[in-house]
């Protein structure tokens, strides 16, 4: 198990976005105010790359592939480099897009330009279970428990104060432990 020590803005930035994320308060897409499931975009251009390649998501997100190539056409097709296992075969003409659902059992699924797979136009897929939070807090220390996605995970935040109004936040700047284990 491995502790870090980090300065406050990233501690509290941290947190609130960690908090905000896990309740889908936090727009994934431009113009969606509230997005959960969430969308993960990969763009594929005329460089024969899908960017990301490696894509993160938990169990009933969604993926659109995003072609922004102006005269390469391209696929995205589920399977091993160029043996395709038929869940998703979708073309991506320049311009075009193809979304997914992911409801899959949490696993690793490879994917492939069916073109392009031959020069390593490749990626892969991570479904995860949903990561589920908890909050609690005894004696000045808040402790935000997570599992679910890749691992488990804790935050400590210790020398919280009472939440007085007009007194600022809660945190207080005090020293903050980030536990990252399997």
């Amino acid at each position: 198990m491995r502790s870090l020590t980090l300065p406050f803005r990233i501690r509290a930035a941290f947190v609130l976005t960690l908090l905000l994320s896990v309740q889908g308060a936090l727009a994934v897409e431009p113009g969606v105010d509230v997005a959960a499931p969430r969308v993960a975009i990969s763009q594929v251009a005329d460089n024969f790359v899908f960017q990301p390649a490696r894509i993160v998501v938990e169990q009933g997100d969604w993926i659109r592939w995003k072609s922004v190539a102006f005269s390469t056409s391209h696929t995205t097709t589920s399977g091993t480099p160029c043996v395709a296992n038929n869940l998703w075969n979708a073309g991506l003409l320049p311009g075009a897009q193809f979304t997914r659902q992911f409801t899959d059992l949490p696993g690793v699924i490879p994917y492939f330009c069916s073109p392009h797979c031959g020069i390593g136009m490749t990626g892969q897929v991570t479904v995860t279970t949903l990561i589920s939070v908890q909050a609690s807090g005894n004696l000045g220390t808040l402790t935000l428990t997570w599992s679910g996605g890749g691992g488990v995970y804790q935050n400590d935040v210790h020398g919280l104060g009472a939440a007085q109004p007009g007194k600022g936040p809660l945190l207080s700047g005090h020293e903050q432990i980030l536990r990252v284990g399997a």
